[in-house]
């Protein structure tokens, strides 16, 4: 009798651990902030560019002069994320280039792929249609 009343609090004991392990994991994790992905910086007569990334979206700004910064206008890509998986390696205020070549823009959303990269056609084959193409005329009955 005592050693299952033991048990029983050697295993409640575990499962309070566990759930408070994973209910502070989870408010930790919602604290985290996102990383910058392809920033750039560019220099013009009206100030200085900013734009870059944020956990998928773009963000734009610029400096005037004077050293105020302000939001660029918001354009169609602005605050929505940008589709794919690939990593954003470069920005501007109205687009954005992806480790895999896709260029998305703000005004007409992809852009397409500055490696030329398209998908590879596939073409399905059957089994007799195989061995005829690799067949060497001794083995073929």
């Amino acid at each position: 009798m005592y050693k299952a009343r033991a048990f029983f609090f050697v295993c409640a004991g575990l499962f309070l651990l566990a759930l408070s392990y994973h209910l502070g994991a989870r408010s930790a994790g919602a604290q985290a902030g996102g990383s910058v992905e392809g920033a750039t910086f560019t220099t013009s007569n009206d100030g200085l560019h900013v734009s870059f990334c944020v956990n998928r979206v773009l963000y734009a700004s610029q400096q005037t002069p004077a050293g105020y910064w302000y939001p660029v206008p918001a354009t169609p890509v602005t605050g929505v994320p940008i589709p794919g998986t690939a990593a954003v390696v470069a920005t501007s205020p109205t687009a954005v280039l992806l480790a895999n070549g896709d260029v998305y823009t703000a005004s007409y959303g992809y852009g397409g792929n500055l490696l030329g990269a398209s998908p590879t056609p596939a073409q399905s084959i059957s089994i007799g249609q195989l061995k005829a193409k690799y067949a060497t005329p001794s083995t073929v009955k």
